[in-house]
């Protein structure tokens, strides 16, 4: 069953964690995972804010990532302004008004 985490950090640092698991009509959200060693912090500033996160290796893989080693993901923005349409902004853009298509997700590679 094809899945991914996604995770969440809002400018108040209000955190949703959940895995989406791939079904024949689309994804269904599990809200009942958890990241339990996930930490957050946000920092905010006139006009912006940024989010820091350290999510451990533990909490989403079967063990620490090797040198070389690959894999997909993608850094996201949602901005839902008073009256306007939502603004929609992604490190690697996927090319449509949503974020799940997995495969438009960048590459991360793992390096010492």
């Amino acid at each position: 069953m094809e899945c991914y985490f996604e995770i969440e950090v809002n400018p108040l640092n209000a955190v949703c964690d959940l895995v989406l698991r791939r079904t024949r009509c689309g994804y269904r959200k599990d809200f009942g995972w958890h990241c339990p060693g996930l930490k957050t912090a946000v920092t905010r500033q006139p006009g912006f804010w940024t989010a820091e996160m350290v999510i451990p290796f533990a909490d989403i893989a079967a063990g620490t990532p090797a040198c070389g080693d690959q894999w997909r993901g993608n850094f996201l923005r949602i901005d839902r302004p008073k009256n306007e349409p939502r603004e929609l902004s992604a490190w690697s853009p996927t090319g449509c008004p949503m974020f799940h298509v997995q495969d438009r997700f960048g590459v991360l590679e793992f390096i010492r």
